[in-house]
């Protein structure tokens, strides 16, 4: 055999892969129900047959892609954070946090599609597999943001489980309308950090007086 003959082991990888980056394209652009598995090995240029070999089902296949863009995430930001200085202010980190993740909003469109739709709107019969993905990855969030936080600026009475909470609330509804069709222009991030920042000023600080 040749040494440059593609081995059996490489050639399904190949072939998983190209049907996985065409059902990428497909269930960002048409969501679960309406995507076409005809379309996504049309576009991959290999037989429906293959589709079912490899994935099991049209579901087995949403759940592959979505597992992959979940983990392509969780890479692509762990690369990220290596490069930046660990805060110790919880406002600050959480910003941090939520400027990575419109930096790769704007990157990869696609993949953020796909997350937010199931996560925001599960399709049906889908739920409990997209919240156990979910949960998978929870502990490993709530590390990021507790581990080694001043937690002397906080009011009696606030626990960093709500305060977090509060916070990732605010920066999915931002990432959510960034990603909208026509947002994703890198131009417009210096636009978007100071309107996140705007926003976090009066999450750190409230927005009605003490009472005294």
């Amino acid at each position: 055999m040749s040494g440059t003959a593609e081995s059996g082991g490489d050639r399904t990888e190949d072939r998983r892969q190209r049907i996985l980056e065409a059902a990428l394209q497909e269930f960002a652009g048409r969501g679960y129900e309406r995507a076409s598995t005809n379309a996504i090995t049309e576009a991959a240029g290999l037989s429906k047959g293959l589709l079912f070999h490899y994935f099991g089902s049209k579901k087995g296949l949403y759940l592959a892609a979505l597992r992959n863009c979940v983990e392509h995430s969780a890479a692509w930001n762990a690369r990220d954070r290596e490069r930046e200085r660990p805060l110790g202010d919880l406002i600050e980190r959480l910003l941090q946090n939520g400027l990575r993740k419109l930096r790769y909003t704007i990157e990869h469109p696609v993949r953020t599609r796909i997350v937010l739709d199931a996560f925001a709107s599960p399709p049906d019969g889908l739920r409990a597999e997209i919240e156990a993905l979910g949960e998978s990855y929870r502990p490993l969030v709530t590390d990021l943001f507790t581990k080694d936080l001043d937690l002397k600026v906080f009011r009696d009475g606030v626990s960093v489980a709500k305060a977090v909470e509060v916070v990732m609330i605010f920066l999915d509804g931002l990432r959510a309308r960034f990603a909208k069709p026509g947002m994703t222009d890198p131009e417009a991030f210096d636009r978007v950090f100071q309107e996140a920042r705007d926003y976090f000023e009066i999450l750190k600080y409230g927005i009605y007086r003490p009472k005294g």
